[in-house]
């Protein structure tokens, strides 16, 4: 069982609860880990959804933890991150200087049998043994009390690398004062004011949040020090994309990533439709809103290059795609519930292959799907590229992706189309197939030489229209290219493929589709944040125009 050492705690370390702090502590007395989804649903406070959500462990879900290790995690707030790291590794040990927190935590995760939870500062406990990974999770920008210089962080790393193992690895993950979303006006994470970080707070504070070179600077005053920097999108709250220094974004990040506001009265740009321009300008490792990095003197850095993640999909979908040093990539089910869709996945695509339909080599191993790294862009990056130029080509690789999708499956008779219709319903639905691979669309395709190679075909409807997977890949592109209809009509597309008079209907069975698979029940707040209104922004922009 999880035990709670108190020996360290000191009186001076108690600070005011807040309320909402009650209410989370509350939600952990009288909900399982497994129902917490039931609360984000109910209650749309940040500070809820922060320390309960899942979601939260996407910045280490990916990550290879060796599960003989022993782990310190240094601030556990509320355990979001906790119970991920008592799965990972043989023994957690987690220090909280709120002894409030740390009871929470207790609370959480008192089932465990390799947890104790420490009230005190790490610097004051005397623990039993070295660790092989140290966890700092929006901690060091609180180390040097707002000093602006590099000594008083180095001091502390130089502190806690006396609890490491010689070949151990400290994990630190803080904020961008010059990220994008900064820049766009959202309030600083650290004191709430706009634009305050990117004037190095010039009102002062007990903080002070960390440029991509000033990390560098800490971690090469270190004698002997080697790391590698990670860059998670939007955040390291949320992050749904980890990039590094050797696989950094190209284009259409947009299509994958949702960036989220909590507040939104000060916004005045959207970075969603920044960062295309600031990946083509390699701006992007210095305008990232958040970093992680891994640092070590003895031990080797962790071979992952980027890691997509998809943790909000719940259990039975949630997975980590990443790439890797080898050349290899990796698609991983992060419970074992998600083991039976990989199993799926690898049958989709086995079936795809057996109708000659170009696939990426895959091989199914214990939990993950293994396949080589395709060097060529997907053909959503490619339709992005060539559509300004060369609109006769773009439309000629949407005749490419049909004729793909038509070869996929067996073509049955119209009269067992199983898309929901009414009873009068005499409209044309063109090819019906067997099993109709709904991602079959541009995100999930390489074009290489000419030719279509397929990879994550996760979803399948059985008796399905062929040009219903047209639909969607129509949709997701101009959705994402968003001058494309400017260039190719959306309506001429629509009446190439016989989608015009089936295309509200398409569009209604999507959004059930996306509201399940993205289970909006529990994550419809988080969407609500996600969302900006140009008008807000238009407004935002004139409030600082007034004299």
């Amino acid at each position: 069982m999880t035990v709670l050492n108190k020996s360290y705690m000191s009186i001076t370390q108690q600070r005011q609860i807040e309320d909402v702090e009650y209410d989370i502590r509350n939600y952990i007395n009288a909900y399982s880990e497994d129902d917490f989804n039931k609360v984000l649903e109910k209650d749309e406070r940040w500070d809820v959804f922060y320390h309960l959500s899942q979601m939260r462990q996407s910045l280490f879900n990916w990550y290879t933890f060796d599960e003989t290790s022993h782990l310190l995690e240094i601030g556990g707030e509320f355990g979001a991150l906790t119970g991920l790291f008592c799965e990972r590794c043989k023994q957690v040990t987690c220090v909280e200087e709120s002894e409030f927190r740390a009871e929470a935590i207790y609370e959480r995760y008192k089932h465990k049998e390799n947890l104790e939870v420490y009230v005190g500062k790490v610097q004051e406990i005397k623990f039993k043994q070295e660790f092989d990974y140290i966890i700092l999770v929006g901690k060091l920008e609180y180390m040097g009390e707002g000093s602006k210089g590099k000594d008083k962080y180095v001091a502390y790393i130089q502190d806690i690398l006396s609890l490491l193992k010689d070949d151990g690895k400290i994990l630190i993950a803080t904020e961008n004062r010059y990220g994008i979303r900064y820049l766009c006006g959202a309030r600083d994470i650290l004191t709430n004011k706009p634009f305050d970080g990117i004037n190095r707070y010039i009102d002062g504070g007990n903080a002070y949040a960390f440029t991509r070179q000033e990390l560098i600077r800490i971690m090469e005053s270190i004698e002997g020090m080697k790391y590698k920097i990670y860059y998670p999108l939007p955040d390291y709250r949320c992050p749904q994309l980890i990039y590094s220094d050797l696989y950094l974004p190209k284009s259409n990040l947009r299509e994958r990533i949702i960036p989220y506001y909590t507040s939104k009265d000060t916004i005045i740009a959207n970075e969603k439709e920044l960062y295309d321009d600031i990946a083509e300008n390699g701006a992007f490792p210095f305008l990232s809103n958040s970093f992680l990095i891994e640092c070590t003197k003895g031990g080797t850095v962790c071979d992952v290059t980027y890691a997509a993640l998809s943790t909000d999909r719940g259990e039975e979908h949630g997975f980590a795609t990443t790439l890797h040093e080898s050349g290899q990539a990796r698609k991983t089910a992060l419970h074992n519930a998600g083991i039976r869709s990989l199993e799926n996945m690898y049958a989709n695509l086995m079936d795809i292959k057996k109708h000659n339909v170009a696939i990426v080599p895959q091989e199914f191993k214990e939990r993950f799907i293994e396949m080589p790294f395709v060097q060529a862009p997907t053909l959503s990056d490619y339709l992005k590229m060539i559509i300004r130029d060369d609109t006769k080509t773009f439309e000629e690789m949407f005749e490419k992706l049909y004729e793909e999708i038509l070869k996929s499956s067996d073509h049955i008779s119209s009269a067992k189309n199983a898309f929901p219709r009414h009873d009068d319903d005499t409209r044309d639905y063109g090819v019906i197939l067997k099993h109709a691979y709904i991602d079959m669309i541009p995100i999930n395709c390489f074009i290489k030489e000419g030719k279509l190679i397929f990879f994550d075909q996760e979803f399948k409807r059985d008796n399905f229209p062929a040009n219903y997977i047209m639909f969607r890949a129509l949709k997701y592109t101009y959705m994402f290219i968003t001058f494309a209809n400017s260039l190719v009509p959306l309506q001429k597309m629509k009446e190439k493929f016989g989608l015009t008079k089936l295309w509200e209907d398409y569009a209604k069975e999507e959004n059930r589709f996306v509201q399940d698979n993205r289970d909006y029940k529990t994550y419809g707040n988080f969407l609500e944040w996600s969302k900006l209104d140009k008008k807000d922004i238009r407004s935002n922009i004139l409030k600082l125009s007034y004299k």
